[in-house]
């Protein structure tokens, strides 16, 4: 009788579960939802986790990659590419600030930007400087007047765009350019909502998760036309924001977003059904469908000011 090894134990024990593995970091913070305390992660329950501390190992299912040093590891040691979502070079197509402004600057839904202090004189102010690769708004600068702008050091700023009159601003997690979950970022200070903060603090959001069918119709065009030119990308976010004539507007996109209220759920859900070719079972998608209503309540149990739904 072959002895059968614990992962192909677990993966017939659990049916449809745990056959998805999702790369991701330990380390920071936007991630504690995830691989965090169990009461407010329950991610692990359906897909298997790999991270900080785990052996590499061959991989023999899909990977998710939600962080590109991980999903090396499991590549060094014989991964097949092809068992990749979100393979790197794809990613690094929206993580690069300029390379994503220069693949979008044709974009009606994309505020006017230049990528060379010289030419900020072309844009209309107050503008928006930032630099290549920081997260959570770290190193954003505004300035008011074309003088403000001269009297700083530029050369640390990779990109400059005109700042548009937001009414609102939301992020909307997608697949393959379908929309999966939809949350609205309200700001948390004056400072992140005037734009007034030192270029070394983060901006500070609040999050409300929103109902899927109340998403605006006129937004799927604008998500249309970036998934078309992401179409070898599986899984990122978009933020957009509305001006205050109801213009939408995309001024990111990310392949490592803040997993918030069990959203891995979906991509579970997804690349299950893309890479196997049929859909969980009923049983067990009523499984992740509660254990992502749980990820839901935890992510608000941890801070109910700053998290809230519908």
């Amino acid at each position: 009788m072959k002895i059968k090894d614990f992962q192909t134990f677990l993966n017939e024990r659990n049916g449809g579960l745990h056959k998805v593995i999702m790369c991701v970091s330990s380390e920071l913070t936007d991630f504690k939802y995830v691989t965090g305390d169990a009461h407010t992660a329950y991610t692990r329950q359906y897909m298997e986790l790999f991270t900080k501390g785990h052996d590499p190992k061959k991989a023999k299912l899909p990977v998710i990659n939600f962080c590109n040093i991980h999903t090396q590891r499991l590549l060094d040691a014989g991964t097949p590419k092809e068992l990749i979502y979100n393979p790197e070079e794809k990613k690094m197509e929206i993580a690069s600030k300029v390379k994503w402004h220069k693949t979008h600057k044709d974009s009606k839904h994309v505020p006017k930007t230049v990528l060379d202090a010289d030419e900020i004189d072309q844009l209309k102010f107050p503008i928006i400087a930032k630099p290549e690769n920081r997260y959570s708004g770290q190193g954003i600068q505004k300035f008011d007047t074309l003088d403000d702008a001269k009297k700083a050091d530029l050369s640390k700023f990779e990109v400059f765009s005109e700042k548009i009159d937001i009414d609102e601003e939301h992020r909307i997690m997608m697949w393959r350019g379908e929309p999966q979950m939809w949350v609205q970022r309200v700001p948390a200070d004056d400072k992140t909502k005037n734009m007034d903060k030192s270029t070394d603090e983060k901006l500070k959001f609040n999050y409300v998760l929103k109902k899927m069918e109340d998403m605006p119709e006129e937004w799927q065009p604008v998500f249309d036309e970036f998934a078309e030119t992401h179409k070898d990308l599986d899984i990122y976010s978009v933020d957009l924001m509305v001006d205050t004539d109801g213009k939408p507007w995309v001024v990111e996109m990310s392949s490592e977003f803040a997993p918030l209220y069990g959203v891995m759920a979906f991509f579970y859900k997804k690349v299950y059904q893309d890479y196997y070719g049929k859909k969980l079972n009923p049983q067990d998608e009523a499984q992740v469908d509660m254990y992502q209503e749980k990820d839901i309540e935890g992510t608000i149990s941890t801070d109910k000011k700053r998290f809230s739904k519908e």
